[in-house]
């Protein structure tokens, strides 16, 4: 498992930051921020999917819970850093 706390206030537009598995397939949960404001993002290689959620501040946790020998991965954030909800 990794988690990651980011403070998003000072990002500008364009600045990505997370946690990403670079493997094939990747993915990587992070925050994006954009000319329009900020969203969680989860992508997926598999699925080449991205979800993405507006965040509740600028403050988030990010996690990852990896299992290698099945090449599964959860990815999570919370607000709070107690309370976590899946993303992707």
């Amino acid at each position: 498992m990794a988690r990651f706390k980011r403070d998003a206030s000072r990002m500008r537009a364009g600045d990505v930051a997370g946690l990403a598995l670079l493997n094939r397939p990747y993915a990587w949960i992070g925050v994006r921020r954009a000319a329009d404001g900020l969203a969680l993002q989860q992508y997926d290689q598999t699925a080449d999917a991205t979800t993405a959620v507006p965040p509740r501040g600028t403050r988030v946790w990010l996690r990852v819970d990896c299992d290698f020998l099945t090449e599964q991965a959860h990815f999570a954030y919370s607000t709070d850093g107690a309370r976590w909800t899946p993303l992707g």
